[in-house]
């Protein structure tokens, strides 16, 4: 039926989107308190034997939604190129400047182990700094650095250069497929191109290189080409009751198999599709959806703080329990500047 098409849910205002990326934004510090306060894999890590953590199927979660809707954005504009990339920094580094500004002048200055002086003639308080430029640089001098597992003052800022290569990858893409039009190749058909090189990635990073970092950025660009490709093919995207169960069913009872990545890359997508747009929508929502980038920015540096104050190692539920109001209050206030400034600036 019409109504069951993607092309007929992708422009609804989904309640259920925010509420799935909040629930994410959770799961990623759940994840970070087993690493972060215990140095330990988390529940899913251990069942899987490495292959992926909870907080790596929440990355995914983020990147396919981001996906998905950063393409509607990019053609909603009529594929205005300068138009879209704007939008983008507008959405993304007001905040990430805020977060890497007060991690290095307010943060680092109280938790650092070193002497204020020593701390801020240090050369790498500074190159801190370029993590607001999608560089990551993990450590500050002297912070965290009694901590059980590593010094990282925030380590999900990896995933922001992924991300936001992703957002490159849609125009460069796009001006391609225009370029050669006359070749019959189309954006489509790049993307599914783009898809199939980074599958081979996947198996090679999963079981030849060995390499769990590697794996877990092309896991996630993955699910931002999917989310892609989703929107690409809105008009044959179908919701069924029966693949929606049968992927669930799979991602909970094969997630011993040596290859649950792969069984990820096919079943979560379309979990997550169902689940934001097809489902029941929650008739109401709140302002504290909304901030899950915020949270995400946010809640390792938090963590930190607390296992810190706690004299390096703690529980990883307390951990997770102590981080949660924390991490909504600051999450929130950020949300709600911004969303103020730029109210203002219209």
């Amino acid at each position: 039926m019409k109504k069951d098409s993607l092309v007929e849910k992708i422009g609804i205002n989904s309640n259920n989107v925010n509420l799935v990326r909040f629930v994410a934004a959770l799961t990623v510090i759940f994840s970070h308190a087993f690493y972060v306060s215990e140095a330990k894999e988390d529940p899913l890590s251990v069942l899987t034997k490495g292959q992926v953590n909870m907080g790596g199927i929440a990355v995914g979660v983020f990147f396919f939604l981001s996906g998905l809707y950063v393409s509607k954005s990019f053609y909603k504009s009529g594929c205005d190129v300068k138009n879209y990339m704007i939008k983008r920094c507008n959405r993304v580094f007001p905040q990430l400047w805020s977060v890497v500004f007060i991690s290095v002048f307010i943060l680092g200055a109280l938790c650092t182990t070193n002497n204020i002086v020593s701390y801020f003639t240090n050369r790498g308080t500074y190159l801190y700094l370029l993590n607001g430029f999608l560089i990551p640089i993990h450590n500050l001098p002297g912070v965290f650095s009694g901590n059980v597992y590593i010094s990282t003052v925030n380590g999900p800022l990896w995933t922001m250069p992924v991300e936001f290569f992703g957002y490159i990858l849609i125009v460069v893409i796009y001006l391609i497929a225009k370029k050669i039009r006359l070749k019959s190749v189309s954006f489509k058909s790049l993307f599914l191109l783009c898809m199939t090189g980074l599958l081979v990635l996947l198996f090679a990073f999963s079981y030849i290189i060995k390499s769990s970092f590697l794996v877990a950025a092309v896991r996630a660009f993955l699910f931002f080409v999917i989310g892609v490709l989703f929107y690409c093919y809105k008009d044959s995207v179908k919701y069924s009751r029966v693949l929606f169960f049968a992927f669930v069913c799979m991602l909970v009872l094969l997630v011993k198999l040596p290859v649950y990545n792969f069984v990820l890359i096919i079943c979560l997508p379309y979990v997550i599709l169902a689940i934001s747009l097809f489902v029941r929508q929650i008739p109401k929502t709140w302002d504290m959806w909304k901030c899950s980038y915020e949270m995400y920015l946010v809640g390792w540096p938090i963590q930190q703080v607390i296992t810190m104050m706690f004299g390096g190692k703690m529980s990883a539920l307390m951990n997770f329990v102590l981080t949660v109001p924390f991490d909504l209050i600051i999450a929130y206030l950020l949300y709600k500047s911004f969303e103020y400034i730029q109210s203002n600036n219209k």
